[in-house]
């Protein structure tokens, strides 16, 4: 199976990987968000041929925003 290199961001800083596309779409439905070329994809367009004409993937960590309701 085709592997990609992908750029992973946590707490600990970004890690060089190399995942196939189901990985990628495993992680992204976890919660991390990935941008392919800078813009952000949903997890069901990450097939080969989109990962194939990339020219840089990364994996961050998905954010969470709001108002504290507890003011």
């Amino acid at each position: 199976m085709k592997t990609y290199s992908v750029v992973v961001a946590d707490h600990t800083g970004d890690t060089l990987m190399q995942l196939t596309a189901p990985e990628i779409q495993a992680r992204a439905n976890a919660g991390s968000w990935v941008f392919v070329d800078d813009v952000l994809v949903p997890a069901n367009a990450l097939t080969d041929p989109v990962l194939e004409d990339a020219q840089e993937v990364r994996l961050m960590p998905g954010l969470v925003g709001g108002l504290d309701d507890e003011e």
